[in-house]
């Protein structure tokens, strides 16, 4: 009788999990095959499979939004805003789970109070500050913002490095090694998971950012993926055969990102929540 209820408890749970996937799934792939259709047959026929094979819309949506340049200009962004993110969040974490110093609670709670003000908030007073730099327009502007909003990892990256044994960067300093190379040299690798989180949790928030570069930024030739899909839609009708094509093919990189990273980012998960 026991082993008869754990079999139903665990097809329960399996049956549970099932449908979060197929209702997690079903949107991206009603997105990938709609993408494939015409408008007409989208419109007339969404949730069937498509009829009219074609890849119209990605040339399209290439076209349109200048695909490939405002792709590049992501993955560059992307890839200055989140070295420095990672770099931010590793020495913070660092400082406030290891070394000891007077106020260093009271500074680390007093950062932390960043995370509890939305995005929305600190809109109007960065764009003061900005215009006052004269970065409207200029990549930078953004650069900074999101530099500011490494909070999250520092607060994370913490959490690791306070489950790093103290023994072993005290041993490295017995052994000669200054405190900038116990940092880089066994702190850091020791904490892969954690910017692995992070880094992942960070690509999926940059590369979908709407708010600010549409706030910042002026001229089209420096538009990110986010604003190059508003091309696809005006007043009074959307191309939605391009707008889903489009979509498919933003959605691919954070996607790709996350199969790639999902073992380090499951594991990180686990030991931050664990060890935090």
């Amino acid at each position: 009788m026991y082993k008869v209820g754990r079999v139903l408890k665990h097809a329960l749970i399996y049956f549970i999990l099932l449908v979060v996937f197929v209702l997690v799934l079903y949107p991206v792939i009603w997105m990938f095959i709609n993408s494939l259709k015409p408008t007409w047959e989208i419109l007339t026929n969404p949730f069937s499979l498509p009829t009219t094979f074609t890849l119209e819309n990605y040339i399209t949506a290439w076209n349109i939004a200048n695909f490939g340049r405002v792709f590049l200009n992501t993955v560059g962004l992307l890839a200055i805003s989140l070295s420095g993110i990672l770099i931010i969040s590793c020495m913070g974490g660092y400082v406030f789970g290891k070394l000891e110093f007077p106020g260093k609670n009271f500074l680390f709670y007093f950062w932390l109070a960043g995370m509890m003000v939305p995005p929305h908030v600190s809109l109007i007073p960065n764009f003061v500050i900005i215009d006052y730099l004269g970065l409207i327009d200029n990549y930078l502007s953004l650069i900074l913002v999101y530099f500011g909003s490494a909070t999250f990892g520092v607060f994370v990256m913490r959490s690791f490095f306070m489950s790093v044994p103290t023994e072993i960067l005290e041993a490295a300093l017995i052994d000669g090694c200054s405190e900038s190379g116990v940092f880089w040299r066994i702190a850091v690798p020791l904490a892969k998971g954690g910017l692995t989180t992070i880094a992942i949790f960070y690509f999926v928030f940059l590369w979908n950012d709407y708010m600010y570069p549409m706030t910042f930024l002026r001229s089209d030739s420096k538009n990110t993926i986010s604003i190059a899909l508003t091309a696809f839609r005006d007043v009074y009708i959307t191309n939605w055969g391009s707008l889903l094509a489009a979509l498919s093919l933003a959605s691919l990189p954070p996607i790709i990102f996350y199969f790639i990273f999902q073992r380090q980012f499951i594991r990180g998960l686990t030991a931050g929540a664990l060890k935090g």
